[in-house]
């Protein structure tokens, strides 16, 4: 149903001649096939978004556009396009001085790096990203930098602050009322 209505979306952007709310509508099919793990069709929408974002010169859509470019590589193992398209995308939001959006792609990185053995830069990566969820106030993005490191803090064998990192995040999914993912988290 929500394809329906962003379909419906796009093309009363594209008769109006609504650029950027073209690009939008595109982004969040995108998103929506990426979930249905449709990921040609998420790709191509994305790329859709991505050129009309580019001709618009709309630089904080272009780095979210390029880190879900890279999220969709990733899921089809483009291990090198999605870590080239990670870092522009974090250029362009390091340079913008957009916290939300570095932060974000800071953690995806860290993410694929610790996926393929680079745990010393995807440590450092999901610290850095950590930090500044802190600073945006974000609980839900700190219990994800605190899960991310706490799985590479364990494959590095630093059982003291693998022990830190869950407890702070159980801490902080029983203050957010998440019971059953702190449970789950103890697995």
């Amino acid at each position: 149903e929500a394809r329906s209505f962003l379909e419906e979306s796009l093309s009363i952007s594209r008769e109006e001649g609504d650029a950027a709310s073209a690009a939008i509508a595109l982004h969040n099919l995108g998103n929506n096939a990426a979930h249905q793990r449709e990921y040609a069709t998420a790709r191509a929408l994305f790329k859709e978004a991505l050129a009309i974002r580019r001709d618009l010169r709309n630089h904080r859509g272009i780095a979210s556009t390029l880190t879900c470019l890279a999220l969709v590589a990733s899921s089809q193992g483009e291990i090198e396009t999605a870590r080239t398209l990670y870092e522009e995308s974090l250029a362009m939001a390091e340079e913008l001085s957009d916290v939300r959006q570095t932060a974000i792609t800071l953690q995806n990185l860290g993410a694929l790096l610790r996926g393929q053995g680079e745990l010393v830069e995807a440590r450092a990566l999901l610290e850095q990203s950590l930090a500044l969820c802190r600073d945006l106030g974000s609980r839900p993005a700190i219990t994800s930098c605190l899960d991310g490191l706490a799985l590479i803090t364990h494959e590095q064998a630093d059982h003291d602050a693998t022990w830190a990192l869950r407890i702070e995040r159980l801490q902080i999914l029983r203050d957010l009322g998440e019971g059953t993912a702190a449970a789950r988290s103890l697995e």
